[in-house]
């Protein structure tokens, strides 16, 4: 089966429980012993074939009950309402891992509840602190 290409430039902000650096990310225990987190995703520009989607949103909130290299995570994932149904059908792929390449799977793979995409209002807000 031939996946369909996917690209992506975007603004990515997470954030967790843990102290700055984010232990999960190399390998060591979380901070407070488990991990909970929340990710937004501001897609300048990208598309998935030929379905565009520039100036969307995604967002997903995980929780794992140790570091999330040991699994047994639950994640919850949401696309911006104002996609069109092919801009969510593809955007759903690859946020939950089902589209090839992209860090997006190891997530997933790493949880054992996984709630199906779902649209919401997502705001993402930059602010130059440049004068």
């Amino acid at each position: 089966m031939k996946k369909t290409k996917w690209q992506m430039r975007a603004y990515y902000l997470d954030s967790c429980n843990c102290d700055w650096g984010c232990p999960c990310q190399f390998n060591a225990r979380p901070t407070h012993g488990n991990c909970d987190s929340v990710i937004r995703i501001h897609i300048i520009k990208g598309n998935y074939g030929s379905i565009e989607f520039a100036r969307l949103n995604m967002a997903w909130i995980g929780s794992w009950p140790g570091p999330i290299h040991e699994g047994h995570g639950k994640i919850s994932y949401y696309i911006d309402e104002r996609a069109s149904d092919d801009q969510f059908e593809a955007l759903s792929k690859i946020i939950t891992g089902g589209a090839s390449g992209g860090p997006f799977a190891v997530y997933g793979s790493s949880a054992d509840t996984v709630q199906e995409p779902r649209r919401a209002k997502i705001a993402f807000q930059a602010r130059s602190t440049a004068q």
